[in-house]
């Protein structure tokens, strides 16, 4: 990416593709900072290569920062912890 310019959602789905680790996208379905048509083919790669996406029905942007009460979803963010955690606990290891 070139950080001259404004990030656009290409720039991020075109990162999709260089990466080898594993990854968790979460999006919020009704989240106006990314076009629809771009969640779409952000699923759409994503599938492709394997990596894990969900989708939360009526969850905004940020609906899981909970210290902007304005786009705060509990409901979806609960959910998505829940799966966020998974995720770290199959893919991330303790340094001992």
């Amino acid at each position: 990416m070139n950080e001259n310019k404004p990030r656009d959602a290409r720039d991020t789905i075109d990162l999709f593709d260089g990466c080898s680790r594993p990854l968790l996208a979460i999006f919020g379905e009704t989240d106006h900072d990314i076009p629809l048509e771009h969640v779409g083919e952000s699923k759409h790669r994503l599938t492709a290569l394997g990596k894990a996406h969900e989708v939360y029905a009526g969850a905004g942007h940020a609906f899981f920062n909970d210290r902007r009460p304005q786009s705060y979803d509990a409901g979806a963010a609960a959910v998505a912890r829940t799966r966020l955690r998974g995720d770290f606990a199959a893919h991330l290891r303790r340094q001992v």
